[in-house]
């Protein structure tokens, strides 16, 4: 049985690998007429980052809307003004950033005056829920790291001992 625990915390050590997401983001802004921002977020190489968070700012840096991404990764973001947005993703902890380039804000510009709309809200803010929501699979990802690094202290903790009382086994049967 004390054999048999080392290589069950090893089990659970590389089960639990798949299961933790890559986390280097991508992030991509593409802007649409009249006035509207698209941001894309994404895991790279491996699909949307669905759920992600997203903070909006201005060029000064003040928060100007936010919210989480659907599930293809996509936010949607409706231009109070033809600024140079910076749109922060956030995953797990870890960021991602794309601003609008002047070119980007001339197309802003342009397509708000040939369509003569002028935006209300300052964007899709889903209010503390959404600053709050950490996907669930992410959650449990972390969990069963967390859970698999104590078995295999555990694991290496026991197999000290174990080492130790095969030697003293082994002194008490020679004497």
């Amino acid at each position: 049985m004390a054999r048999t625990r080392p290589a069950l915390c090893w089990l659970l050590v590389l089960f639990s690998v798949p299961f933790v997401r890559a986390h280097a983001i991508e992030a991509r802004c593409e802007v649409l007429p009249p006035g509207r921002v698209l941001v894309y977020a994404a895991y790279a190489g491996d699909g949307p980052a669905a759920g992600a968070l997203v903070r909006v700012s201005d060029p000064q840096g003040n928060h100007v809307g936010g919210g989480a991404v659907d599930d293809q990764g996509r936010f949607e973001f409706l231009a109070p003004a033809a600024l140079a947005y910076r749109f922060e993703i956030i995953v797990a902890g870890h960021r991602a950033a794309c601003q609008l380039t002047p070119q980007q804000v001339d197309l802003i510009s342009a397509g708000r005056r040939a369509s003569g709309h002028q935006p209300q809200a300052a964007g899709q803010d889903t209010g503390e829920a959404a600053r709050s929501a950490l996907p669930l699979a992410e959650l449990f990802a972390g969990l069963a790291l967390i859970l698999s690094l104590a078995a295999f202290v555990t694991a290496l903790s026991l197999r000290r001992e174990l080492r130790a009382l095969e030697q003293r086994l082994e002194s008490g049967s020679t004497g």
